[in-house]
């Protein structure tokens, strides 16, 4: 057995992620890189080596687009999630690897975008798809709160909370970590960094 290397690299360049990538006991740092990772100028990269089927990691890179990509649209960031937009070709649309990730997050980013009212069905699989994805180890349920016309959903394991707001007349959300009262949430396009609460 082969002891881990860590390099306790927080910034690693294309050619130290393929390294690590390819070296089942190399970590960029002790714990949680996904966390370094998860910043959407990696996206393409990881897309890649999500791909290559010789990747020892390559499951790995996929959870991180996916962790990645529902943390940016649940904070309605729209600079990240138009850059990782930009990042999905027909080659991720098209890869049996991909395809599933690429079209859940398009649905998700053009609600974000150009939001339109959901049906509970649509409002329901966005937020299992927002809040839990493929893979989360998090249970998810409805918890049939409705204030002011946003229906409540809360993903929890034995140490986390978190809630996702849905308008299913506007299709705007807003997440949060606490269960408290719901303030207005602005209903328009997500065309800030942040979301706008009143």
């Amino acid at each position: 057995m082969t002891d881990d290397v860590i390099l306790n690299d927080v910034d690693p360049s294309p050619e130290v992620i393929h390294r690590w990538a390819y070296d089942e006991n190399l970590l960029l740092i002790d714990q949680d890189e996904d966390l370094i990772l998860g910043n959407a100028e990696y996206v393409p990269m990881l897309l890649q080596l999500a791909r290559e089927p010789d990747c020892p990691k390559n499951d790995y890179c996929l959870s991180i687009v996916y962790y990645c990509s529902q943390i940016y649209l649940l904070a309605r960031d729209r600079q990240q999630c138009d850059a990782i937009f930009k990042c999905v070709d027909s080659d991720i649309d098209t890869s049996p690897v991909t395809s599933k990730w690429a079209a859940a997050f398009r649905r998700a980013y053009h609600q974000l975008i150009t939001p339109r009212a959901l049906s509970h069905a649509d409002a329901v699989s966005l937020a299992k798809w927002l809040l839990v994805g493929d893979y989360c180890h998090r249970s998810f349920i409805e918890t049939g709160r409705i204030v002011d016309g946003f229906y409540e959903f809360k993903c929890y394991t034995e140490s986390y909370n978190g809630y996702l707001y849905i308008n299913l007349g506007t299709g705007a959300w807003q997440q949060s970590i606490y269960h408290s009262p719901l303030q207005t949430i602005d209903a328009s396009p997500a065309d800030e960094p942040e979301p706008r609460v009143r």
